[in-house]
């Protein structure tokens, strides 16, 4: 739709879409396909880092993996989603952002109650800022304690 001097005046508007999707379980002839996903999903792409892991488990952090190309900590929902393990380059990669990720957790209001993670600060602001800075200094500790060298 354009206005009486040609520009556009609707710039953005929505399309709907229908996707049918199915269940494994709903559909004939992928036993093979099915047998390769429980494969991939159950091998490691690296050695676990015991102290790493260790630390993660301990800590009683929710964490969760899914395909996503996102890790974040969610104060409101209080856990941690990383990318799978097979997504990352190497073992350093992984770890170095699930301490990442945990030192975030610590700030939660039930335990620091760091003002980053409390309280909306936007991406850019002093508050997101520091807590950035504690999250990657947090992380390099927790590396070193680990052993894991990395970036």
């Amino acid at each position: 739709v354009l206005d009486e001097n040609g520009q556009p005046k609707v710039a953005h508007f929505g399309i709907l879409r229908t996707h049918f999707l199915f269940n494994i379980e709903q559909t004939e002839g992928l036993e093979m396909l099915n047998d390769t996903l429980l494969e991939t999903e159950q091998s490691d792409p690296f050695q676990p880092n015991c102290a790493a892991e260790n630390l993660l488990l301990s800590s009683g952090a929710r964490i969760v993996h899914r395909p996503a190309d996102e890790a974040f900590y969610h104060p409101i929902r209080d856990l941690i989603q990383l990318p799978t393990k097979a997504q990352f380059h190497d073992e350093s990669g992984y770890y170095a952002t699930a301490l990442h990720e945990l030192t975030h957790w610590t700030g939660h209001h039930s335990r620091l109650q760091r003002e980053g993670v409390t309280s909306a600060c936007p991406l850019g602001s002093p508050g997101y800022a520091f807590e950035e800075l504690i999250a990657e200094m947090g992380a390099a500790f927790l590396c070193a304690y680990a052993g894991i060298q990395g970036e």
